[in-house]
């Protein structure tokens, strides 16, 4: 099928060097769930997460791993883009509307924002309005692109729907991986057999648009395996929820599997509230089954966005307080490249900080869609025991859960984490944050 329109692909930079996934032989694997039986403490989780604690935990992240320079910029910088996403609509779901003059927004290696504007007079006259607070932030600078952000995204979801319409398509199936390159304002697909001739055959039987452009794909190894719980340092704080009355964003809970983590609050399609975590996490219980007295399994959905929605019972409380005013979880976000997202779950008893590398990603041996991708500094983002945990942003919104991470070969600590976005969980799910 050739389809004569434009559209896009998104994806998410690292902060510092070139923005592509690492080349090296990795691992993709659901975060926890052990087999074998796991003996859990009862002992409900501490964490202080109010809105002083999450600056201080964002700045020692950032001045640890960039410096303080970088720590003052992303300061002003989180402040800009707050403010500019705070212009723009939301559809009834609590998904943003980016105009049409919008081409999207980064963070640079010195922490500073880069606003994108589609390069014509009647864009940068409309988008004038909307950035001329912003400029007022020093450091924040304005660049134009040739595609608008939308345009990108929806080329993205058209390359999507091929998987799902004609996944014995050739071009397809000689697709590695693709992405939404926002630095570029491009998308960009990889081919496993890059040739003249293969982008040609992709051209002529899926898509030829000036929005796309074609690299080399990069082989690494993805599994579905689990990771053993003795490989863990330690962990602690975990919290069986049969036990309890009240669910945090990112309690523990253990199954005949063993250890997940509860991902944020939503309200399902009736009406129900629950929580969401990952779907693998569920996997010993069928659709309408009990889910460790707390709930009713009430769907769920693998491998395109490894998620399920747990309604909870009527004597159970999920809160949506994660700092910052209290109602953190209550929007879905999604978040820039080189932005800083946090998590909180069940190995650790600390929310833990990582930075954006790619949205809108897609690849085969993981089949979720518009994921987002998390590097993962000192190997500290997400671990085993975290699958199914909530990531957020500062200052607002619910970027997704944690659902499996890339693994160097000998080694158990995943290089960049793959999370599963609540945007595309709504879409699939019918379940929001709430």
């Amino acid at each position: 099928m050739k389809v004569n329109r434009i559209i896009v692909v998104m994806m998410v930079m690292v902060l510092t060097t070139a923005f592509s996934m690492p080349k090296v032989l990795a691992t993709y694997n659901p975060i926890g769930n052990s087999y074998g039986e796991w003996v859990v403490p009862i002992e409900a989780l501490s964490i202080d997460l109010s809105e002083d604690f999450i600056r201080q935990s964002l700045d020692s992240h950032l001045a640890s791993v960039y410096g303080f320079e970088v720590m003052h910029n992303y300061g002003m910088a989180l402040e800009t883009v707050q403010s500019i996403e705070a212009s723009f609509q939301r559809d009834a779901d609590g998904m943003l509307l980016f105009p049409h003059y919008f081409g999207g927004m980064y963070f640079d290696s010195y922490g500073n924002a880069v606003l994108l504007v589609v390069d014509s007079i009647t864009a940068r006259a409309n988008a004038s309005e909307t950035f001329v607070l912003a400029t007022r932030f020093s450091g924040t600078s304005i660049d134009t692109v040739e595609f608008s952000f939308n345009n990108l995204w929806e080329m993205v979801q058209l390359l999507n729907n091929e998987v799902s319409t004609n996944p014995d398509n050739a071009a397809i199936t000689n697709a590695g991986r693709w992405y939404l390159d926002v630095m570029r304002n491009r998308v960009i697909v990889e081919l496993i057999d890059f040739s003249e001739d293969q982008i040609a055959i992709f051209k002529s039987t899926v898509i030829n648009s000036p929005m796309i452009l074609f690299e080399e794909y990069v082989p690494s190894n993805f599994s579905n395996f689990t990771v053993d719980i003795s490989s863990l340092d330690s962990i602690e704080h975990l919290e069986t929820l049969s036990f309890t009355h009240t669910i945090h964003p990112g309690s523990s809970f253990t199954t005949p599997h063993g250890i997940g983590s509860t991902g944020y609050r939503a309200r399902g399609r009736d009406g129900r509230i629950g929580f969401v975590t990952a779907a693998h996490n569920t996997r010993w219980l069928s659709i309408g089954q009990n889910f460790l007295g707390v709930g009713t399994l009430v769907d769920r959905l693998s491998p395109a966005v490894d998620a399920a929605f747990i309604a909870t019972n009527s004597n159970v409380t999920v809160t949506n307080s994660m700092g910052t005013g209290g109602n953190h979880t209550s929007m879905t976000a999604l978040p820039w490249p080189g932005g800083p997202v946090f998590m909180r779950g069940s190995a650790r008893p600390h929310i833990q900080w990582g930075n954006v590398r790619n949205t809108g990603v897609w690849h085969p041996q993981s089949g979720i869609f518009n994921a987002i991708i998390v590097n993962n500094p000192n190997h500290q983002f997400a671990r085993a025991g975290d699958s199914g945990a909530v990531v957020a942003m500062s200052g607002g919104g619910v970027v997704g859960i944690v659902a499996g991470g890339s693994y160097f070969p000998s080694s158990n600590i995943p290089d960049y984490v793959v999370v599963s976005w609540s945007g595309q969980i709504g879409t699939e799910l019918g379940v929001w944050p709430s």
